[in-house]
């Protein structure tokens, strides 16, 4: 019974690496690093700008025959084309099609740059694809997920040092308000509207109010001797 249950295993064995065999052919298939690619480009040999006369640049030929290059110029490319080729011209431009931006922020918070606050929209990335015929863009977004529409609105912010620890600014209660700094002896609000002259409005008005209910004043430092 050994003897059976160790033959069974060998051709069991044996039909496996036949699935797995690769056939004999004249094909060859040859492992490559990316540190194949590193080669030295001196930083002067890059060219910065384009020639004033566009024609003038130089054109590398290789011969698929004997395998050897030689430079040419791009008038001498006429030269090169043969009756029965054919030329395939590629008119694609490079567009900025990475846009980067921030993810619209939840519960009315908005996201303030070096904030950690909870409720912040967090970063978007679109990647432009194609345009459309009605001039609208078909994009991929990262992350993942449905991004809100565009809000065409205007946002401002009053901001000062506080005489306080922990200033209170809840006798502030305009609804345009979305955001209370929360910071050690900082006052500041962030204020949203669709108007632009409500936001100048406001931000006028808090201006006043916080230098009576929070501004203070540091002494500047002494220069060093």
């Amino acid at each position: 019974m050994a003897m059976n249950a160790e033959r069974g295993t060998r051709n069991a064995e044996q039909r496996l690496a036949a699935l797995f065999r690769v056939p004999t052919s004249a094909l060859r298939v040859s492992l490559m690093r990316a540190s194949d690619f590193d080669y030295q480009l001196p930083p002067e040999l890059i060219a910065q700008d384009p020639l004033p006369d566009r024609a003038a640049s130089r054109l590398l030929v290789l011969d698929r025959a004997g395998s050897s290059v030689r430079h040419a110029r791009f008038p001498d490319f006429v030269d090169l084309v043969a009756p029965e080729d054919v030329l395939v011209l590629n008119v694609s431009r490079v567009i900025p099609a990475r846009l980067h931006g921030m993810r619209d922020a939840l519960k009315d918070s908005l996201t303030v740059a070096g904030g950690e606050e909870r409720g912040t929209g967090g970063k978007a990335e679109l990647l432009l694809v194609r345009e459309l015929p009605d001039g609208t863009w078909l994009a991929m977004g990262h992350p993942g997920g449905k991004l809100k529409p565009l809000r065409n609105e205007y946002a401002g912010i009053v901001l000062s040092l506080s005489k306080q620890e922990q200033p209170d600014t809840s006798a502030y209660d305009d609804p345009e308000i979305v955001y209370r700094v929360k910071k050690h002896h900082h006052a500041g609000l962030i204020v949203r509207s669709p108007k632009l002259e409500r936001v100048e409005e406001l931000l006028t008005k808090y201006a006043g109010r916080f230098a009576d209910d929070f501004v203070a004043v540091v002494a500047p430092l002494e220069k060093a001797e």
